[in-house]
């Protein structure tokens, strides 16, 4: 199956989305928890994927795309804070997060646990998703 150049799928005839992303993503549950300004509780959740630069969670209560957050998961027992974005909303499923101000020490940790995931898996080239072998 073969992709021009303008993302087109030329065995289907279907157009792809360009790819976005900075960073590969990779398949991984973080407990997460994201607070908006006008909240006073926090919405718990779980990655379903990782990059250095944002993520997707899975929330029962999916926040509009443009909000800005405070997001916080945890790495191997430690929390990873950072200042972010909503970037989508899929109602009943989630959001896609982009991590706008990760600090050097943050960015060290996640960037560390993702690269021994990454070991440990393949990178699937139509997804751009490190899976974990099962």
């Amino acid at each position: 199956m073969g992709t021009s150049a303008a993302g087109t799928n030329l065995d289907s005839g279907s157009v792809q989305p360009p790819e976005r992303r900075q960073a590969p993503r990779i398949r991984c549950r973080l407990p997460i928890e994201i607070r908006t300004k006008e909240s006073k509780f926090a919405v718990r959740g779980e990655t379903i994927d990782v990059s250095l630069t944002g993520c997707y969670v899975g929330t029962m209560q999916p926040i509009a795309v443009g909000t800005e957050i405070e997001f916080r998961c945890w790495v191997a027992a430690r929390p990873v804070d950072c200042k972010a974005v909503v970037r989508t909303c899929d109602l009943g499923v989630g959001n896609g997060i982009e991590f706008l101000e990760l600090d050097d020490l943050s960015k060290s940790i996640l960037g560390y646990h993702l690269h021994k995931l990454a070991e440990d898996g393949r990178l699937n080239e139509e997804t751009g998703v490190i899976g974990q072998r099962m």
